[in-house]
Parts: structure tokens; C-alpha cells; sequence
């Protein structure tokens, strides 16, 4: 019993959601760089989910063009200090797309471009004839640019090859012949290993007597200079041709890296989308065909779900956009391709992060094509020199030469391994998935992994005890009898234990961790007070016994099988209080009064008051406006700024719609709770995003509605 003069208090710990989840976005961005090199166009592709911030802007110095969201064109607008331009967001799950323009330097770009962090970036990198990516910095993973494509194998090559021309000739020689190879070993239809077997020709000749050894050996020196001839004429006609004109080059095979690195490749940018009128006509029609579906209802009636439905879709359409808002149309997509580079990177990356690009102009490229063809040549004449060096040399030059033809058979590793970044993603997706779904395969059981053979129930006018018998194949999550809205145990014994492993989900059920094998649990509390109450059983066990000699238990048959469910009546006693008297009495009345201030090119408020104590009593009241607010419907009266509310007994909802007028700040004040205003308001925000809002005052309850839309509401 509770003494009518007891006080409680309440502590408030937490009010609303005030930290709601951080943001998660994933960016794939296409990079076009312009032909003379001075900027690019950007096409980002922006996907995941919003919870924090509701305006995503764009970072200068980069130029915000045109922004779509599920397909659908946006206003690009700026406020704030800075005047960052961006769009205005409302759906939590984010589908964007947006063009923009970066033109204050091609050398360090922005690596997201947004005012916003991002968990996962990738970017496709696409240059026109004639230009080359040297080295990036700022990337996880660049492969394609030159730097990248040296392996260790290469460089041992090309040194030993250097090294062997210095030993045979001079170091003047070394030299020529390992800046040469250093330009021309990764470029298309470049004489690569034939260098070592001309330099172990050239050596071994030097070094062994005459004979039909040397003989031979001069032989497959010859025939070595041929197949350098055969190589390097037309590569040198080729360096000429894309040098001058570099958009005859055609695209290698290994300079296409999207076969390898499926995993890396952003989808092709779509063809840049003729943009749409706002389609008012379709909405209208759907408007219509509800309309005609909807039943009527009388002046008195009790609003219906398909009404309410009904007026949400008509003022969602007032909502969408400004009929004189002028559309930005972006600067337009480049539909070229040429030479593409893929970026990603390795986690998150912060909004500030910067990628450094070392570019190669077609100028440069050009100067480059000649300086290989010029050493190149320098190098193929000198393979024709017949002047014997010292003698001191041609052992050691002999050596060296052996040792690179022994390389020749690692050689052929390297022309069946895949390109440097493709070895980087070693094991592949695949394999990794494969692996992961070995690692954590669910048990064969489930999900019948435990079993209750028998369940035992005593209850008196105190206990409620729940013995079960539980059998588990193995570790699993067992639910329990009872829940949050029924009844809960107040302990819970594991084989006379106190139980570990317990957990409440979010319908109010109690799940306990079931060991692998065989164990008795104890369920023990107190009845629920009143008349009945009832005792759900999630997992139903195969057999039930029942001591009860003050409750009716119903739900078990007279085999011992039971439903879903038990329900428990208290037994009248004679001479005992009547059952009646446990019946709730009759309470007051007490309502819930919700307001949706729906901000679009008019701002509209859409009033709800409902009951929340069971019906049988009529309600009547005065429900205060907000500043400025015109009730729009017939039916409420209005006297001195308060609506008039009349509810006849059985009837639980009420609502009227109004207007008001539009202000750069909106004071929302919930009355006091008295007995003359018995009811809780929540407020809810639906703002179009032609507005900016700025929330100030109490926690937000919840930041999105059920279907993932930013329409934060108070309570």
C-alpha cells in the first residue's frame, strides 16, 4: 500500500537523443583533369547514412556546380560564416551525386572535398592525351604511376645490366645505359631482357679463346643485336609518334588495371541527365486516386488513417521545392576517356586531407619521348663496338653478366605475375569472404539449439517459481519466460547459481547465455498485481507442470502441452474481497497533444490531440496557439488564441490544420501540466529543404521519423 501523503521524485539522468550516431559516408569520385592542365571537373558519388548534419557543404576553393539526391535535382545554397555552398539534406539514407569544378591547382587536390569526414574514399583518376602521373602522395593505393610499377626485380635488372655495360666499357657508358633503361624499361614495346643476353654475348666473346665456343658465341651475339634492331626501331618510331602527337597512343594492356582491381573500380560516371521540371501532375494524380479511395466521413467523425495519409501526401507536395528557385545545371561532364588511374584509400579520411599529384605535360613527355629515343640509339650503336677493354675487366664483367642470365628464369615470374598493385590485394575478396563464412558458420542446430523438456510453475499469493530443465547442442542465447509488459523474474538461477549472461532486447524479453549441455534454471518474482496476468513462453517447453492453489492457470491442455502463453487468474477466497474491487478505477482524463510545423512555401501546422486514458468520459478543453497561428478548419473553434477541444466519450482523437506566418525564429513553449491543461505536447519539425534550421533549447527526442527522414521531435 502507498500512503497518500508520499512523495516521489524523479532524477532526471538523460533527457532525448542529444548525441545522436556519427554520420557515415562513403565517396567514389571521378576526376577528369583538363586538357591544358589547369584544373578538373569532379563527379562524386556520395552514399550512406546522415544523422548529425543536415547540411552537407562543399570545402573551397572547390566550385559546387550541380547536386542531385535519389535522382532529383537540388538548389545548391550557402550560409553560414564562411558562405559554403552546399544542399540541404533530409532523408537519412543519403544517395547523392554531385559535379563540381576545382581550378586553383592541379597539383595538390583535395582528397574528399566536402566539409565532412568520410569512412571510405575511392577515386578514379582520368588524364588526357598526353599527360602521365609520375608519383601521388596523400594515397594509400596508386597503382598505374610510374614509381609504382618498379618492383625489386626490375630494379636488379636494370643495375645489373647498367653495372655490366660500366664493367665492359666505362662508367661514362654505366651511366648513359642506366638512365636509358631507367626511361625506357616500363614503357610499351621498350627492349627489356634482351639486354642481358646481348651483354653475356659481348662478354663471353671478350673472354673466351678462339674456337668454336667464341665462334658460336659471336654468333648469338649478332643474333642478339638483330632482335635489339627488331625491338628498338620501332619502339623509337613509336616514342616519336605518341611525342608529337600523343593522342595516337594507344591504351596498354597494363596501364588498364580495372580487370585486376575490380574491387578498386568506381562504376562508369552515368551521362550527365537532362534536367527535370518538377512533376506536380503525377502527385496530383496520386492525390486523387486516394482521394477517391478514401471513405467519406462525417463532420463528427473520428479522423481516419487514410485521411491523415491523405493530407500528409497534399502537404508533402507544397513541400518539395520553390517553383521560382532557379536550379543550378553544374558545368557539364567530360564523356572522354583515355588514360585511367584508380586511388583509394585504407579507412576513414578526414575532410582536410590533400592528395599531391606529380604530373607529366604532354611538353615534358615530349622531351622525354626524344632523350629515350637519343639514348636508346646511343646505346644500340654501342652494342656494335668491337674495341677489347682491359683485361682486368672481362672476369669481372663475365660474372656479372652469368649472374643476369641466371635472373633470366625469375624473369619469367615476372611476366606471369599480375601488375604490382594486383599483388597487393593478396588474398583476394573472395578467399577473404570464404574464409570469414568457414570462421563464423552458424551451428548446424540452429536455430533449435536448445530445448526445454519440462517446465514446473508454483505460485502463491508471494512467489511466482519457474523451474525448467534445459538441454543446449551448444553456446546459444535461450529466450526466457515472461517480458517487460507481462511479468519478469526478480532472480534467475543457473544450476543453483546466480545466472550470467543475461540481456533484455528491445521488446522486453530476458535472454540468458545457455552453456553447452544440460542445466536446470530458476525462475523466481513476485504476481503481478490485480486480477490476472499473463506469462509468455518464447521458446515453449515440450511438457508443463502447475502447483497453484490461489491462481486458475490457463493455456496448458491436459496432456501437459501448452500454448504460447500462460495466462494466470487469482482465485476469489471466501469471504475475501470481491475481484471487482481490483479493477482499475476510472481515471481521469489525460491527452497527448502533438504539433507538425510543416515549413515549405507556406509553413502550415498540423494539431493532434489524443486521448491517452481509456474512453467513457467526454473531454473538454482549450488548447493555446502558437504565435501568429490562423486555424484553418471549420470545425475548432477559436476564442482569444486557444482552440476549443470538445471529445464526446468515445472518441480518442481530434485534430484541426492552421497557418502560420514565416519567421527567422520560431519560440515553441509547452504549458505547464495542471488540471485545466491534463496533457504532454510533442513537437515535431517537417522542414523542406528550401529552409535552414538551427535547433536550439531541449534534447531532441528523435532526430528522423520511420522512414528515415530528418524531422526532429520534442517532448
Amino acid at each position: 500500500m502507498i500512503d497518500p501523503n508520499a512523495v516521489i521524485t524523479f532524477k532526471e539522468l538523460r533527457r532525448g537523443a542529444p548525441d545522436p550516431a556519427p554520420d557515415q559516408l562513403n565517396v567514389r569520385r571521378t576526376l577528369w583533369l583538363d586538357f591544358d592542365g589547369k584544373g578538373f571537373t569532379i563527379r562524386d558519388q556520395i552514399e550512406g547514412t546522415m544523422s548529425r548534419q543536415w547540411y552537407l557543404a562543399m570545402n573551397p576553393p572547390g566550385i559546387l556546380g550541380r547536386v542531385t539526391v535519389d535522382d532529383e535535382d537540388q538548389l545548391i545554397t550557402s550560409h553560414g560564416k564562411d558562405r559554403k555552398p552546399g544542399v540541404e539534406l533530409r532523408k537519412g539514407q543519403l544517395r547523392l551525386a554531385a559535379e563540381s569544378r576545382f581550378e586553383a591547382s592541379s597539383c595538390v587536390v583535395p582528397a574528399v572535398g566536402w566539409d565532412h569526414d568520410v569512412q571510405s574514399l575511392a577515386a578514379e583518376l582520368n588524364l588526357p592525351p598526353g599527360w602521365r602521373l609520375l608519383a601521388a602522395r596523400g594515397v594509400d593505393v596508386v597503382p598505374g604511376t610510374w614509381l609504382e610499377r618498379w618492383s625489386l626485380l626490375d630494379l636488379f635488372l636494370v643495375l645489373i645490366a647498367s653495372l655490366a655495360v660500366f664493367k665492359l666499357w666505362n662508367w661514362r657508358w654505366g651511366l648513359l645505359a642506366l638512365v636509358a633503361l631507367a626511361l625506357t624499361y616500363h614503357e610499351p614495346g621498350a627492349p627489356r631482357l634482351v639486354w642481358l643476353a646481348l651483354l653475356a654475348a659481348i662478354a663471353l666473346v671478350r673472354l673466351l679463346p678462339e674456337g668454336r665456343a667464341r665462334t658460336f658465341c659471336r654468333f648469338c651475339h649478332w643474333l642478339a643485336v638483330l632482335a635489339l634492331l627488331v625491338v628498338s626501331l620501332p619502339f623509337m618510331a613509336q616514342q616519336i609518334r605518341w611525342g608529337v602527337y600523343p593522342q595516337l597512343e594507344r591504351q596498354h594492356d597494363e596501364m588498364r588495371l580495372g580487370a585486376f582491381l575490380g574491387e578498386l573500380a568506381a562504376p562508369a560516371p552515368a551521362p550527365p541527365r537532362a534536367m527535370k521540371a518538377p512533376e506536380s501532375a503525377p502527385m496530383d494524380d496520386k492525390v486523387r486516386k486516394r482521394m477517391k479511395a478514401a471513405p467519406s466521413s462525417s463532420a463528427g467523425a473520428e479522423p481516419k488513417p487514410e485521411a491523415q495519409a491523405l493530407h500528409q501526401a497534399a502537404q508533402q507536395q507544397a513541400l518539395l521545392r520553390d517553383p521560382n528557385a532557379l536550379i543550378q545545371t553544374g558545368p557539364g561532364l567530360p564523356t572522354w576517356s583515355w588514360r585511367s588511374l584508380l586511388l583509394k584509400w585504407n579507412g576513414p579520411v578526414a575532410r582536410d586531407q590533400q592528395v599531391r599529384l606529380w604530373l607529366l605535360s604532354p611538353r615534358i613527355n615530349l622531351v622525354l619521348a626524344f632523350l629515350r629515343v637519343f639514348l636508346l640509339a646511343a646505346l644500340v650503336l654501342l652494342m656494335f663496338d668491337r674495341r677489347k677493354p682491359a683485361a682486368a675487366n672481362q672476369g669481372v664483367a663475365t660474372t656479372m653478366v652469368i649472374l643476369a642470365v641466371a635472373v633470366l628464369a625469375a624473369a619469367q615470374v615476372q611476366a606471369a605475375e599480375p601488375p604490382s598493385g594486383v599483388r597487393g590485394t593478396f588474398p583476394p575478396a573472395e578467399l577473404l569472404q570464404q574464409l570469414q563464412n568457414r570462421l563464423l558458420k552458424p551451428p548446424d542446430c540452429l536455430p533449435g539449439c536448445a530445448d526445454i523438456p519440462r517446465l514446473e510453475l508454483q505460485v502463491n499469493g508471494q512467489t511466482v517459481r519457474i523451474l525448467l530443465q534445459m538441454n543446449a547442442a551448444t553456446d546459444t542465447a535461450v529466450p526466457l519466460p515472461g517480458g517487460t509488459h507481462s511479468w519478469l523474474p526478480d532472480q534467475v538461477l543457473v544450476d543453483n547459481q546466480p545466472a550470467e549472461g543475461l540481456q533484455r532486447d528491445q521488446e522486453g524479453r530476458l535472454w540468458l547465455l545457455a552453456r553447452k549441455g544440460l542445466h536446470t534454471v530458476v525462475l523466481l518474482g513476485k504476481p503481478r498485481p490485480g486480477v490476472s496476468f499473463q506469462i509468455p513462453l518464447p521458446l515453449q517447453p515440450r511438457e508443463v507442470g502447475i502447483n497453484s492453489s490461489e491462481y486458475e492457470v490457463q493455456g496448458v491442455h491436459a496432456d501437459g502441452q501448452v500454448e504460447g502463453s500462460l495466462q494466470l487468474t487469482k482465485l476469489q477466497k471466501e469471504g475475501g474481497a470481491r475481484l471487482d474491487e481490483w479493477a482499475p478505477t476510472v481515471l481521469p482524463p489525460f491527452l497527448h497533444v502533438e504539433r507538425v510545423l510543416a515549413l515549405g512555401l507556406t509553413w502550415q501546422v498540423q494539431t493532434t490531440v489524443k486521448r491517452l486514458t481509456p474512453v467513457g468520459s467526454p473531454v473538454v478543453l482549450s488548447v493555446p496557439l502558437l504565435a501568429g497561428e490562423s486555424v484553418t478548419s471549420a470545425d475548432i473553434r477559436v476564442e482569444n488564441g486557444q482552440a476549443h477541444v470538445n471529445m464526446d466519450s468515445n472518441r480518442t482523437e481530434i485534430g484541426w490544420s492552421s497557418t502560420i506566418q514565416p519567421t527567422t525564429v520560431m519560440d515553441l513553449r509547452a504549458p505547464a501540466l495542471t488540471d485545466e491543461r491534463p496533457w504532454v505536447e510533442t513537437w515535431v519539425l517537417d522542414a523542406s529543404p528550401i529552409w535552414h534550421c538551427d535547433l536550439e533549447g531541449i534534447a531532441v527526442i528523435h532526430h528522423q521519423d520511420q522512414a528515415g527522414v530528418w524531422k526532429p521531435q520534442w517532448q
